[in-house]
């Protein structure tokens, strides 16, 4: 076998490992949110994250030019908001169609990317968008059955997580990964704190995807919680594996394996089945996105 061969293959197997965590990530979630709201999960979850990265930087420190403190602190707080709105809806919602809003986030990075970076966007990717914004709509449709505030956060999950995805090409020739990643870990506990903080002293019944109170875990309750940092982890490490062996576009397309691996797992802890119109929208989605993708790196 060719030694691009053996690199696509690797690749693959790297980013179906961390499509297999990312979904691991999404279970753990969905049990620890029957106890817990969503923006305590992000509290706990950074709690272990920026321990991990203490540690890393503490074994090799970090080098960064600097430059951009406001776009760094701007990724911190929108991923911090994206990650209230997965949480939540990982909690409320079937695992599957969290997911897959949390995957058009391609879809808005292209859009911020043209109205923002000024970068030029072909026929074939506008035409990309508009069946990526279908999928979505295809998912609100029958959905009226569910409460929606699931809906608006699940399609505020993508736009804020493209946000934070765009503003990453603003920060990587500055900083260091780990320092990027730091100031989402770092927000993601003085956020949540604050959100604890006032919910404390304001009523918090139907916006607990927002603000909340404070519970200490208890028993198994603190396993699930370093599963979720865990796995996120893991998922992280093996998914920038992936791309330094295959091109970023084709790994990102199968970075979408997530989806049906996520209703698998979903519908194994008790999820229904998605509908005709759900699939219907997952699949305009995965098209799009691996479109975008593709595209995008050819």
């Amino acid at each position: 076998m060719l030694e691009q061969d053996r690199n696509f293959v690797k690749g693959i197997i790297n980013m179906l490992i961390a499509s297999a965590f990312f979904a691991i990530m999404g279970a753990a979630v969905k049990v620890v949110g029957r106890d817990f709201e969503a923006i305590q999960t992000v509290f706990w979850r950074n709690v272990f994250g920026t321990l991990i990265l203490f540690v890393s930087f503490y074994s090799r420190p970090a080098s960064n030019k600097g430059g951009r403190p406001v776009l760094l602190v701007f990724r911190g707080v929108i991923g911090t908001l994206a990650l209230y709105a997965l949480f939540y809806n990982l909690a409320t919602i079937e695992m599957g169609v969290a997911i897959t809003f949390l995957q058009t986030s391609p879809i808005f990075v292209a859009v911020f990317s043209h109205f923002f970076l000024k970068e030029r966007l072909k026929p074939l990717a506008w035409l990309a968008i508009f069946v990526g914004f279908s999928g979505i709509l295809f998912i609100f449709r029958p959905s009226t059955t569910i409460d929606w505030t699931s809906n608006v956060l699940g399609l505020l999950n993508g736009v804020l997580a493209g946000a934070a995805y765009t503003s990453l090409r603003g920060l990587r020739n500055y900083y260091d990964s780990r320092t990027i990643v730091l100031s989402f870990t770092l927000s993601g506990l003085l956020l949540p704190v604050i959100s604890m903080v006032v919910g404390a002293f304001v009523p918090v019944e139907g916006i607990g995807f927002i603000l909340t109170r404070f519970e200490w875990p208890h028993g198994m309750e603190w396993f699930w919680l370093a599963l979720v940092a865990v796995s996120a982890l893991a998922g992280q490490m093996f998914l920038t594996k992936a791309y330094s062996f295959e091109k970023a576009g084709i790994m990102s397309a199968i970075g979408y394996m997530t989806i049906p691996m996520s209703i698998f797992i979903g519908t194994m802890m008790g999820d229904p089945l998605p509908d005709y119109w759900k699939i219907m929208g997952i699949l305009l989605i995965i098209l799009s996105g691996m479109i975008i993708s593709i595209r995008k790196n050819r």
